[in-house]
């Protein structure tokens, strides 16, 4: 006994030997740095990339190292200038704060909610009845006296009017029971509620559904894919089953849409295991936004849900917005705020209502509601924030980057005519009559001046990280990616 722990021991210290010396292994080199594993690691998580067949090839590995690099670099270059200490660049990083410290307070809450709390899957089996049909009771009768599985599968197969529900004996998909609600769930809410196998009715329109709760099964995220993929397969084999057995070719015909092979089986699992993921936390995160929100006191106003109309310029200056117990915040906060924001914002066109709105619901609702809250500042002394932040900051690099380039692109009247001139009989002109019939200049002049902006901020950026891959001498080391791991 005291031997194999010996052995087990050296074991755990070689297999974390092994983890710590691969996290730092060097997956790209430049001059006076590298990126490694563990860096690469934690900027898939800070960019929210799933891991998956498709998201860890080499390809799109090389791509997203190379991407990391770039802003490794732009950064460097920044900080070497003090561009990071202006202004600008500042207010920059503040607005992207409260974006990002928002989304990490977001994601780490439904992390560690998903760790303890499963997914509810609810598996229905129903036989579909037409008004006009046999008599729900005693159909409901008959399918309550049934005693196995396979005699009920047989008699909904026989006897549904749900066509497409033959080859499965009427069951249906899962459903998730504690995800965003679902069409379908609330027709079914007294035998959930109930959680045995009885047969019951409900109506769906002007249709009777006679429905049991076929399976149900407490699910973890990590293995939902799989609990999906295997739905499938039960379905495919009970759809082969079903074509072996058919009378006719439009009875097979039926099945084959379940009689799924890989790899579409293994990417409808997929598909499906995203869709609940997504509605299970749209749901979890609208519940703990309404917490937070009465843990501060918040108090809308009618303005504020636009019942009154969304331009806030009609409205007096010290109207109220929003409050919590520690704010009171009015059109001229907003108004401030928003000046401030607009000074970064760039020169290009934009609908301003739109963006008052966008600014309204992407930063100074965040910002009051989740960021800047006792809860909210919490997230600052965590070790995520801590490994994380170095990307945010290279990020806003990045933003200012592209911003100051955008600031020195001119585009001259001579410019625009001549790409008129070679564009009107194509681009810029429209068929009238059967005939080809160039758009007066002015009415797409904007259209021309924002293209030929776009294609020389692309030149650029293109041009100016050429030369810092150069300068760098930046090297992506694709040997040491490995296909499906991180």
């Amino acid at each position: 006994g005291t031997k194999m722990k010996q052995i087990l021991s050296i074991l755990f210290i070689f297999f974390f030997l092994i983890h710590c010396n691969n996290e730092k292994e060097e997956l790209a080199t430049f001059k006076d740095g590298s990126i490694t594993r563990k860096e690469f690691r934690a900027y898939y998580d800070f960019r929210n990339i799933p891991i998956n067949e498709k998201t860890t090839s080499i390809q799109v590995q090389s791509q997203v190292l190379e991407n990391l690099a770039i802003q490794v670099l732009i950064d460097k270059e920044i900080e070497q200038n003090k561009e990071n200490e202006s202004p600008v660049y500042q207010k920059i990083f503040e607005l992207s704060e409260i974006q990002f410290l928002s989304d990490l307070i977001m994601r780490e809450y439904l992390k560690n909610l998903k760790k303890k709390e499963k997914f509810d899957m609810v598996t229905i089996q129903f036989l579909l009845l037409l008004p006009d049909q046999a008599n729900p009771e005693e159909e409901l009768e008959k399918l309550n006296s049934l005693k196995s599985d396979k005699e009920i599968f047989t008699y909904i197969s026989q006897n549904t009017q749900e066509e497409q529900r033959k080859p499965l004996g009427g069951i249906l998909e899962p459903l998730c029971n504690n995800c965003k609600e679902e069409t379908l769930l609330p027709i079914f809410k007294e035998g959930i509620s109930a959680n045995d196998k009885t047969f019951r009715k409900t109506n769906l329109e002007n249709k009777i559904l006679l429905y049991r709760i076929y399976e149900r099964k407490q699910v973890l995220e990590k293995d939902l894919e799989n609990f999906y993929k295997k739905t499938f397969q039960k379905f495919r084999d009970m759809a082969l089953e079903f074509q072996n057995n058919a009378s006719s070719e439009e009875e097979k015909q039926k099945a084959s849409y379940y009689a799924e092979d890989e790899p579409n089986l293994s990417n409808k699992a997929l598909r499906f295991a995203e869709r609940t993921i997504n509605t299970f936390d749209a749901k979890a995160w609208e519940e703990e936004y309404d917490n937070r929100r009465k843990e501060i006191n918040f108090q809308t106003t009618e303005i504020l849900e636009g019942k009154k109309g969304n331009n806030l310029s009609l409205f007096p200056i010290d109207t109220l917005l929003f409050k919590t117990k520690d704010v009171e915040y009015k059109i001229e906060n907003f108004n401030r705020e928003y000046a401030e924001y607009s000074k970064i914002r760039g020169n290009h066109q934009v609908d301003e209502l739109n963006e008052k709105s966008n600014f309204l619901t992407n930063i100074i609702l965040p910002k009051y509601l989740i960021v800047d809250t006792e809860k909210g500042r919490a997230i600052k002394e965590t070790e995520k924030y801590e490994n994380t932040k170095q990307f945010l900051k290279r990020n806003v690099s990045w933003i200012f980057f592209i911003r100051k380039i955008q600031g020195e692109i001119q585009v001259t009247e001579e410019e625009l005519k001549n790409a008129y001139e070679m564009g009107k009989n194509f681009a810029y002109s429209q068929e009238i009559k059967g005939q080809r019939t160039s758009i007066p200049f002015s009415q797409v002049r904007d259209k021309i001046k924002e293209e030929l902006q776009n294609n020389k901020l692309r030149s650029v950026i293109e041009e100016k990280i050429s030369k810092l891959k150069e300068t760098y001498s930046l090297k992506i080391l694709t040997e040491k990616l490995k296909t499906g791991e991180i």
